[in-house]
């Protein structure tokens, strides 16, 4: 699904949690059962071996294939029961392969190739469905060549009674042939179908994606209600405050008061619309972020006139130390205002979510060729430019970053801190990386002190 362009690893693993489930739920119920059925083949094997010992030694090595087998579906099962998914499938898909190979084989070497073992090729497509149904896309191909081998070892090798020897080799190339095409042709269903379910379980899982990130957007924006209605209610209760005490006092009161109070109403009426403001521009922002005209632009000389509009105060920006590491020749294909913005965004974050004392670092980097993230909006030949800014702060829960771009999503932590904010900041900043051909995401563990480490990669030249 489009709509869920990012996926955190901690989203990812949905994908991996629906197939895991499935191969546990399967092996569950395969290895116990298949396991009982080889374990009374097992016994019977071993009454028919203390009554009749046989002369061929093979057959003794066959017997300890089969205890081998019932061991391994016994592993399969415990396996399965501590949830160790691919344990457990593994065990249960060796087993099943090397059980049927081994009564086949002990069958063909004592009595010969007779109808028993020509219509009993149909079992080596079993073990390869039951591969494909508890395994991987390697481990289907790998028991496909180890059947297409072991058909070939009873065509050639296996004993062949006086009535269908003249049978069998005149028709051997058919049989290997069919033989051959047969199980490949189970195993190319086999993953096609596989293909078809992960796709489906890719789609699935987006939608699951899409509907938690729903209820944790819908949850975010109550809480950010109920924060825009404290910071609304506190300049508005400011300024009626001031006004009906102007109002009562009148003409009574000192010049020196009123101005002092005229001064108060006129911050809390300026704070006032400054928050609506910034709500009612979003749209506009949305939708004029793309409308500039592409230029050279300096990093370094952008961020120096970026650090030069942070507020002094924020932060206790007097305590901090900035490391940069930026090359004079540094510079992006873009617009010098809206990577200012950019930066002066990230910086400000950087300054307000991390302890003061602490170093804030910004460093700005090629980025490699063989560097998979090097694909932006489809364009994956121009060379791109890294930008890092990097604080060592709180950090950021892994489950909350997909949701950190959107408007007015605010993490519950902040909205309940002193830091202010109306969580346009970074969607902003998403829309003016992209508006640029250029991306931005952020890595964090949520492990206080390890901090944040805000990446922005944009078209160098």
């Amino acid at each position: 699904m489009s709509e869920v362009a990012f996926v955190a690893p901690i989203e990812r693993e949905i994908y991996r949690d629906y197939d895991r489930q499935r191969r546990l739920r399967l092996t569950e119920r395969v290895a116990p059962v298949f396991g009982v059925l080889l374990g009374i083949l097992f016994v019977a094997a071993t009454v028919f071996l203390l009554v009749r010992p046989p002369t061929q030694q093979f057959l003794y090595l066959g017997y300890e294939m089969l205890g081998v087998c019932v061991t391994l579906f016994g592993v399969g099962t415990f396996a399965a029961r501590r949830q160790q998914v691919n344990l457990a499938a593994g065990s249960v898909a060796v087993a099943s392969s090397l059980a049927i190979i081994t009564v086949y084989a002990a069958w063909a070497l004592t009595q010969g190739l007779d109808p028993f073992i020509l219509t009993g090729f149909a079992s080596f497509d079993l073990a390869i469905v039951l591969v494909g149904i508890l395994g991987e896309a390697w481990m289907v191909i790998a028991a496909t060549l180890l059947m297409n081998i072991f058909t070939i070892f009873l065509l050639f090798f296996a004993l062949r009674p006086a009535g269908l020897d003249d049978l069998v080799r005149g028709q051997f190339p058919l049989l290997l042939t069919q033989g051959a095409l047969q199980e490949w042709g189970f195993a190319v269903l086999l993953l096609s179908v596989a293909r078809a379910y992960q796709q489906t379980l890719r789609e699935l899982g987006d939608i699951r994606i899409a509907f938690e990130r729903a209820q944790k957007l819908d949850d975010l924006k109550n809480q950010f209600i109920t924060s825009v209605n404290h910071e609304l209610r506190n300049p508005i209760m400011a300024l009626q405050g001031c006004v009906e005490i102007l109002h009562v006092a009148g003409e009574a009161m000192p010049p020196q008061e009123r101005e002092v109070l005229f001064q108060q109403a006129r911050r809390a009426g300026d704070d006032l619309v400054e928050l609506l403001s910034s709500i009612l521009d979003a749209r506009r922002l949305d939708q004029g972020a793309d409308q500039f005209t592409p230029e050279v632009v300096s990093v370094r000389a952008v961020l120096e006139s970026a650090l030069g509009l942070l507020d002094p105060r924020e932060g206790q920006m007097v305590e901090r130390e900035l490391h940069i590491q930026v090359a004079e020749d540094a510079r992006i294909w873009g617009d010098p205002v809206r990577l200012r913005q950019i930066l002066v965004n990230l910086l400000s974050n950087a300054l307000k979510y991390s302890p003061p004392g602490t170093a804030i670092e910004f460093t700005a980097l090629p980025v490699p060729e063989s560097d998979p993230r090097r694909r932006t909006r489809g364009v994956n030949s121009r060379p791109q430019l890294e930008i890092i800014v990097r604080d060592h702060g709180l950090g950021i829960p892994p489950d909350q970053i997909p949701l950190l771009f959107n408007r007015f999503t605010r993490l519950p932590r902040d909205l309940a801190s002193k830091v202010t904010g109306n969580g346009l900041g970074l969607h902003l900043c998403k829309l003016f990386a992209q508006s640029m051909d250029g991306t931005i995401w952020v890595e964090s563990t949520g492990i206080e002190g390890d901090g944040s480490a805000f990446h922005l990669r944009l078209p160098r030249i």
